[in-house]
């Protein structure tokens, strides 16, 4: 076969012998990143009016492209804020869901204040604290996912790494070592809802339209007309240098993810050590993370070089396009698990993966070498160590995982 073609394997069902409890295993080991990705990173809406989002809307925060942004529009918030206060990383943390839909802009500090109930004691999270704990889970979930993902080019690779039901979303653990950057500063410990002002009711009235506390903000001190109040206020831009070098640090990570997904999907590279021969599920792993790096490299890149971030929620949330991906992205991440069911199987060494019986042994990565006895090739019968020498195995039935002692004659 040449190394420039494509081989990926029909469709097959390896899973028919996978247990109900094996199941239960898989499935956990599947979602835990995923979970840990959404509950940490994706931030708990603040309702100033009575209207709700509709699904599509929630759906954008949970979006990793919405939640990388959040990071770096975190961080760059505190590097631009030069009187950092409790209400300021109240409002960075804060999702705000307005008349007008999302809103993360730096006004809020000033609208968003007759919705308080209550805010952080200080300007930064405590070190013992929930939020460090998640800080410290998804860290260690992303030297996890750098680790998986550069042992598969080598010679110490195990291929079911990712090929399998249980390996589908450890790459997002990279998102984690993201989070790093706005550590400090992410708090949910803080409260804004109209709850605060009792019933909602309109400040007044224009062009039929009902105006609600927060548009009106003659009665909070501080309106539209007044740029200068605000530039003064110790929110201005500040160390613009630090933010270019913050964007840059952000953008490697998303680079060097959108480069391997790429290099995992070329059939130069293959999956696991195979050139250019994939499973169903390993290819439709590689479409799924270039669906997802791609425009996560396009969307972040292009407005981190328009300029300073205004916005902790991400500037496209409320476009159909977006909200189309991001329903599209849902859709996909179903298919893909649904596939990975199917071919997934349990091998004699208790590894799972999605390469049927009869192509390279699961078992066999690395420096591990499997010796087979018979007419097909899934009667393997021992696992060894490469040692130099001669080794000899008699009268063995059965099977056999470990390392042998050899025997020279």
């Amino acid at each position: 076969m040449s190394n420039s073609t494509y081989n990926i394997v029909p469709i097959h069902w390896g899973s028919r012998g996978i247990g109900i409890p094996d199941w239960f295993s898989e499935f956990t080991l599947c979602l835990s990143p995923l979970i840990a990705h959404i509950l940490s990173g994706a931030p708990r809406p603040s309702y100033l009016t009575s209207n709700r989002p509709k699904w599509h809307d929630r759906l954008c925060l949970l979006n990793p492209i919405s939640i990388v942004w959040r990071y770096a529009a975190i961080t760059e918030r505190r590097i631009q804020t030069r009187d950092w206060q409790p209400k300021d990383i109240a409002v960075a943390n804060a999702v705000f869901w307005t008349p007008r839909g999302w809103d993360g802009s730096k006004i809020m500090r000033w609208r968003a204040m007759s919705y308080m109930s209550y805010l952080p004691q200080r300007n930064r999270v405590e070190f013992l604290s929930l939020e460090m704990l998640k800080t410290i889970i998804l860290f260690l979930q992303g030297v996890q996912a750098v680790t998986a993902i550069l042992c598969n080019y080598t010679s110490t690779g195990d291929f079911t790494s990712f090929d399998t039901i249980s390996g589908l979303f450890i790459p997002l653990g990279i998102a984690g070592l993201l989070r790093v950057f706005a550590a400090p500063w992410l708090t949910d410990d803080f409260n804004f809802g109209i709850s605060s002002h009792g019933a909602e009711r309109p400040l007044r009235s224009t062009n039929g339209r009902r105006t609600m506390p927060l548009l009106m903000l003659d009665d909070i001190g501080y309106g539209y007309g007044q740029k200068e109040q605000y530039q003064s206020s110790g929110a201005a831009d500040g160390h613009p240098w630090l933010c270019g070098i913050l964007r840059g640090l952000f953008m490697l990570p998303v680079v060097g993810s959108w480069a391997l997904s790429f290099i995992y999907v070329t059939p130069w590279i293959g999956s696991f050590g195979l050139k250019g021969v994939y499973t169903t599920t390993g290819f439709v792993f590689g479409l799924y993370y270039m669906f997802l790096t791609t425009p996560m490299l396009l969307i972040i890149g292009y407005y981190f070089c328009k300029g300073p971030l205004e916005t902790t929620i991400i500037p496209c949330i409320s476009r159909v396009w977006y909200k189309v991906y991001c329903v599209a992205l849902t859709l996909f991440t179903i298919i893909l698990v649904v596939i990975t069911a199917v071919e997934t199987r349990k091998t004699v060494c208790g590894k799972y993966t999605s390469h049927a019986t009869g192509s390279q042994h699961p078992c066999a990565t690395g420096n591990t070498k499997l010796i087979e006895i018979g007419p097909t090739s899934d009667q393997g019968f021992g696992i060894i160590q490469a040692v130099s020498g001669q080794t000899v195995v008699t009268n063995l039935t059965g099977s056999c995982i470990g390392t042998l002692t050899p025997i020279n004659h």
